[in-house]
C-alpha cells in the first residue's frame, strides 16, 4: 500500500531538476538505497545530469548531495504550481493580503507588559526605564532595540543579576532576578579566574585528504565529509592510563591549545558572465567587416580562464591547488554564461576559542609519529 500512495505524491507535485558535480554516480547510488524515486534521468556530461522527482524526495537528495552537488531547480508540475497560477488573480489577492495584512501589522504593536521576579526595585522604575528604551503598551516592536534594552537594565540597577525580555505576540515579558548590589560584587572578585583553550574548526565544507593533530585529539578521518565549523581537532583530550595494567580515570580530562594541519579537497560552484558579441570588427585595410562578431567557443574559453584565475587570486590562500574543474557554456542574448566547478586541494583547519580549563592542562605535543614537543618549541 505504501508504493502507490509515494507514485501518487510523485505525480501530483513533480520537479525537473539538474544536478551538477563530480562522481555523480556516486550520488544516484545514495539515492537508489535511500528509496528515492528518481524520473528521466539522463547524462548530459560527466558532471551534469537532469531528472524529475518529487518535493519530498527533493528535500532527501539535497540532505544527501550536501554541499558536494549543485542542484538547481528547471521546471515544476502538479496541482501546487497550478494553483499558484489560481491565487495569481489580483481581486483575490488583494483582498487576501489586505486582511492578512491588517491581523499581522497589528500584531507589531504591543498591548501589555508583564513584570516578574523583581524584589526591591518598584516595578514603576522599571518600567520607566523600558520606556525610556522604547519599550511601552502601543510601541511599534520591530523597531525595539532588545539587547540594548536589557543592557540598560543591568546598567540602571546594578543589583539585577539576570534579565530577560521576552514577547509573543502582542505581550512582552520582563523577567529578572536580583540580589544584594554588595555581595554581588564579592562574588565577581572571588569567582576563580579560568584559561581559555582552543579547538581546530574547518573553515570550508569539504572532503578530509590529511589530517595532522600535532596537539590535541583528531575528530575526523581521511575521506570523511566535514561542514564548516565542525571541530577537527579538540583541545579537550581523555586522560589515559600510564601503563596496561591500569584503568582509565573515567571523565577526567585535560585542556590543550589544540594544533595541527588539515588538508581537504573543496568543491565551489561559480557562474561568470561574458559579453557573447565584439563590435566593429575591422579589415586588414582598415574597413569594417561586420557590425558584430560572436566569440569563438575557444574565446570564450580563455576569458573564463582568465576570470578563474582572477577569483583564486581573491579568493583562495596561495598554497590552494586546483585538482579538478569544468566549465560549461550557455549562451542567450548578448551574454555568455559560465558555470564553473572546481575542486581546489587547500587546508581549512582554523582555531578557535572552545572552552574553559581550571586545573587539568598539559604542555606536551603528541605528534602522529610518535614523537614529542613541549609547548613554546
Amino acid at each position: 500500500m505504501g508504493e502507490p500512495s509515494r507514485r501518487l505524491s510523485f505525480y501530483s507535485h513533480r520537479i525537473f531538476v539538474k544536478i551538477e558535480g563530480f562522481r555523480l554516480d556516486r550520488l544516484l547510488d545514495r539515492a537508489m538505497k535511500a528509496g528515492l524515486d528518481l524520473k528521466s534521468v539522463r547524462m548530459k556530461s560527466e558532471t551534469e545530469l537532469t531528472c524529475w522527482i518529487s518535493r519530498t524526495d527533493l528535500r532527501k537528495l539535497q540532505k544527501l548531495g550536501k554541499s558536494a552537488y549543485r542542484i538547481t531547480v528547471l521546471q515544476q508540475k502538479g496541482p501546487v504550481p497550478g494553483a499558484k497560477s489560481i491565487l495569481s488573480r489580483p481581486a483575490f489577492v488583494l483582498g487576501f493580503l489586505l486582511a492578512a495584512g491588517f491581523v499581522i501589522f497589528q500584531s507589531f504593536f504591543i498591548r501589555s507588559i508583564e513584570v516578574s521576579g523583581y524584589r526591591g526595585i518598584p516595578e514603576e522604575a522599571l518600567l520607566s526605564c523600558l520606556t525610556e528604551k522604547g519599550i511601552y503598551k502601543g510601541a511599534y516592536r520591530p523597531d525595539i532595540d532588545w539587547e540594548g534594552a536589557e543592557q540598560a537594565i543591568y546598567d540602571t540597577f546594578p543589583q539585577v543579576t539576570w534579565v530577560q525580555l521576552a514577547y509573543r505576540g502582542q505581550k512582552v515579558w520582563l523577567n529578572l532576578s536580583e540580589t544584594d548590589h554588595a555581595l554581588y560584587q564579592k562574588e565577581e572578585e572571588e569567582r576563580p579566574k579560568r584559561q581559555v583553550y582552543t579547538d581546530i574548526v574547518a573553515s570550508h565544507s569539504g572532503y578530509i585528504e590529511t589530517i595532522y593533530p600535532y596537539y590535541g585529539l583528531a575528530l575526523a578521518e581521511t575521506g570523511d565529509y566535514v561542514k564548516k565549523g565542525q571541530v577537527l581537532i579538540t583541545g579537550s583530550v581523555p586522560i589515559q592510563p600510564t601503563t596496561f595494567d591500569e584503568e582509565s580515570e573515567d571523565g577526567r580530562i585535560y585542556f590543550v591549545n589544540a594544533e595541527g594541519e588539515v588538508w581537504a579537497k573543496v568543491p565551489y560552484h561559480m557562474t561568470f558572465y561574458q559579453e557573447r558579441y565584439r563590435f566593429g570588427e575591422k579589415s586588414a585595410d582598415g574597413k569594417t567587416v561586420s557590425d558584430r562578431v560572436e566569440r569563438t567557443e575557444e574565446e570564450a574559453k580563455k576569458k573564463a580562464e582568465q576570470q578563474i584565475r582572477l577569483w583564486t587570486a581573491e579568493n583562495l590562500p596561495e598554497t590552494a591547488e586546483i585538482q579538478n574543474k569544468s566549465l560549461k557554456f550557455s549562451r542567450s542574448g548578448n551574454i555568455i554564461e559560465v558555470s564553473v566547478l572546481l575542486e581546489v586541494r587547500q587546508e581549512i583547519g582554523i582555531k578557535q576559542e572552545a572552552m574553559i580549563g581550571e586545573t587539568d592542562t598539559d604542555t606536551t605535543d603528541h605528534r602522529p609519529d610518535g614523537t614529542v614537543r613541549q609547548s613554546g618549541q
